[in-house]
């Protein structure tokens, strides 16, 4: 079954299961191997008064209404945060509906991968989307930056190991629920709410817990309320028996070569 869409940008997060969260992605290794393409593509600007930002996985494709072709390019390269990006022109703003279709052959295809390898060729799919349409050159570049170390606090890790094998995880702002999730995709998923990228540095690698994490939102904690639970910091070591360490490290930038308005369809 395919995961859900979830877009990442400046202002937007759709909940569910990441559909592009993997740490490593495809577009930053050569593979060798050409990902398939998306049969049909078509990309208008949304019209004014749209209401709120949606995208969506389908069967054979997504569909994208309303959104920032800004968030569009986070999506497609596993963006986080605003400093891992760089010469975004300032146009992309601009919102637009976009909807793809699989031929049949793909659709097959994809059903036999797994779900993580799933994920790597819909990214890359979609990356293709915007070389094509928005003739979007992009290139990677190391920077050392403020990031957070995620270690075993010392109170010992709180985490259970995984009943199964079966990953179902629920990710969402002030509230996770994991089943056979591993520290490394928890710490990608922190970076989005702490304004650092998370570095796992708890030497527990891939391997499989079941957990729950609450806290304070950024929309709870705006409206002060007492009752709203503890700081993200806080719940991670009283929760999980994990802590954010303050550090510096290299982070990948994603330096936007060249970047037209869309095509026509």
């Amino acid at each position: 079954m395919r995961r859900t869409f979830v877009l990442i940008s400046t202002c937007l997060i759709f909940a569910g299961v990441p559909l592009y969260a993997q740490a490593n992605t495809a577009a930053e290794k050569d593979t060798g191997v050409k990902a398939p393409v998306y049969d049909v593509v078509s990309i208008k600007p949304s019209r004014p008064g749209g209401g709120v930002g949606q995208i969506m996985g389908l069967p054979d494709g997504f569909l994208i209404v309303n959104v920032s072709l800004s968030g569009v390019v986070y999506t497609a390269y596993h963006i986080k945060l605003d400093n891992q990006i760089k010469g975004l022109p300032g146009w992309t703003g601009s919102r637009y509906d976009i909807q793809a279709k699989e031929s049949a052959d793909t659709v097959e295809a994809l059903k036999k991968l797994s779900s993580e390898e799933q994920d790597k060729q819909q990214q890359r799919m979609l990356q293709s989307v915007l070389a094509d349409r928005c003739q979007l050159k992009v290139h990677w570049e190391m920077n050392e930056q403020p990031v957070y170390d995620l270690v075993i606090a010392s109170g010992g890790l709180k985490m259970k190991a995984a009943a199964n094998e079966s990953p179902s995880s629920g990710y969402n702002d002030g509230h996770i629920v994991a089943t056979a999730d591993s520290v490394v995709s928890l710490a990608d998923y922190l970076s989005r709410f702490v304004g650092r990228i998370v570095v796992d540095k708890t030497g527990l690698a891939d391997k499989k817990y079941d957990f729950t994490l609450d806290w304070a939102s950024d929309l709870q904690s705006e409206q002060a309320d007492a009752d709203a639970g503890p700081s993200i910091f806080t719940a991670l070591q009283e929760q999980l028996g994990l802590k954010l360490i303050p550090a510096k490290g290299p982070v990948k930038i994603l330096v936007i070569d060249h970047m037209e308005r869309p095509s026509a369809n």
